[in-house]
C-alpha cells in the first residue's frame, strides 16, 4: 500500500476511501492483506469503535465483489432520481424534501412498531429458529409496507411460489387488494441468483415517484444457497449479500430499506455472519419451549430507538399474524 496510508486514523481512511472514484475502491480495499489485523491495529491506535465499524463495513463491501461497484452506483442514482421530479412532473417539489430521520416501514405488529418509533428501517434483520414464524413476519411486513405506500420487492427463497402467494392471501384475508398487488413484486429466484439480479429486479419494479423501496430477503441463508457459492464459500457469499443490503440502505439514507430474514443458532444468535452487528435494527422471534403456538418477540438492537423484550405472542397461522398476549414491554 502507498506509504501515505500507513497508520492513519479510521476517519482519515474513510475520507480517503470516499474521495476515490468508485471504480478504484475495490482495488484499494483488496490491497489490505489481512482485514482482521488491520482492524486490530486501528483498535490499538485508539480509534473510536463507531468509526472502525463504518470503515470496515465499507472496505468489506468493496472487497467482496466487483459487481458491488455497479450496485453502489445504481443505488446512488436510484436514491437521487426518485426524489428529483423533472420539469413536467406533477409532484409537488415541497414533498421531495428529505425527512430528518430514516423512513420506517410498518411491520403490522403494534408492539414492534411502537418500540421502534414506526417499524423497521435501514437494514432490519428478523431472526429466529426453525418454524418460529419468520416468513409470517416478513410477509406481514411486506403487506403493511405496500399499504403504507412503499414499493416492495419480496425475494421468496424458501417457499414454492404458489405456497408463497397463498401465504400472502391468508395475510390479506383471502384476497390480495390492489393496493398491495400494484406495489409488490414477488420474485422466486432460480439457482445462481446474484446481487446484480436483485439490482435488476429492483430497477424493474421502481417507477418515477417511488421514494421508498423495501426489499425482503426470505431468507438470506436460502439466498446464499441459491447464489451458487454456498458449497464453495458460504460465509463469503453471505458477507456479499449482507454488505449489499447494509451499504445500499446507508447510501440511500433509508429510502432503500431491507428486511433480511435470518436463522439463529443454538445460542439464539443471528447466523448471518455479523449481520446482527451491521444491521440498523434486529428483531428476534423465539418459540415458546412449552407451547409451539406461542412465541416471544424482542428487539435485540435498534440504533435509533429503544430495545428490549416485547413479551409473548400467539401465532395465528390462519390469518398470518401475531397476537400479543399482553400490552406491556420491557425496554433497555
Amino acid at each position: 500500500m502507498p506509504s501515505e496510508f500507513t497508520d492513519p486514523k479510521a476517519r482519515e481512511y474513510l475520507e480517503m476511501l470516499n474521495d476515490m472514484p468508485i471504480g478504484d475502491r475495490s482495488e484499494f480495499a483488496l490491497a489490505i492483506p489481512n482485514m482482521s489485523k488491520f482492524e486490530d491495529n486501528l483498535l490499538d491506535l485508539g480509534c473510536p469503535l463507531s468509526e472502525i465499524d463504518e470503515l470496515i463495513t465499507e472496505l468489506e463491501f468493496y472487497r467482496s465483489n466487483k459487481v458491488d461497484d455497479t450496485a453502489v452506483k445504481l443505488m446512488q442514482v436510484l436514491s437521487a432520481s426518485v426524489k428529483q421530479p423533472d420539469e413536467n412532473s406533477a409532484v409537488d417539489r415541497i414533498t421531495t424534501i428529505e425527512a430528518s430521520s430514516q423512513p420506517r416501514f410498518p411491520t403490522g405488529i403494534a408492539a414492534v412498531d411502537k418500540m421502534t418509533f414506526g417499524g423497521g428501517y435501514g437494514c432490519t434483520t428478523v431472526a429466529g429458529n426453525a418454524k418460529s414464524g419468520k416468513t409470517t413476519f416478513a410477509i406481514g411486513s411486506a403487506v403493511e409496507a405496500a399499504l403504507a405506500g412503499w414499493k416492495v420487492i419480496f425475494l421468496n427463497c424458501e417457499l414454492d411460489r404458489t405456497e408463497c402467494i397463498q401465504a400472502f392471501m391468508r395475510k390479506c384475508g383471502g384476497t390480495i387488494p390492489p393496493q398491495v398487488s400494484d406495489r409488490l413484486t414477488l420474485v422466486t429466484p432460480d439457482f445462481s441468483f446474484q446481487p446484480r439480479d436483485a439490482i435488476n429486479r429492483i430497477r424493474e419494479a421502481v417507477s418515477f415517484g417511488d421514494d421508498r423501496v423495501l426489499t425482503v430477503f426470505d431468507s438470506i441463508n436460502a439466498l446464499v444457497d441459491l447464489s451458487g457459492d454456498g458449497d464453495r464459500d458460504y460465509w463469503g457469499a453471505l458477507s456479499q449479500w449482507r454488505n449489499f443490503a447494509v451499504r445500499a440502505a446507508k447510501l440511500s439514507k433509508g429510502s432503500l430499506a431491507f428486511l433480511v430474514v435470518s436463522e439463529t443458532n443454538r445460542l439464539g444468535q443471528v447466523k448471518g455472519g455479523s449481520l446482527e452487528y451491521k444491521s440498523s435494527c434486529v428483531i428476534r422471534i423465539q418459540k415458546d419451549k412449552c407451547d409451539n403456538s406461542m412465541v416471544e418477540l424482542d428487539v435485540m438492537l435498534s440504533r435509533s430507538s429503544p430495545a428490549g423484550s416485547l413479551g409473548r405472542f400467539y401465532r395465528d397461522w390462519g390469518r398470518g399474524a401475531f397476537t400479543q398476549c399482553d400490552d406491556t414491554f420491557r425496554s433497555d
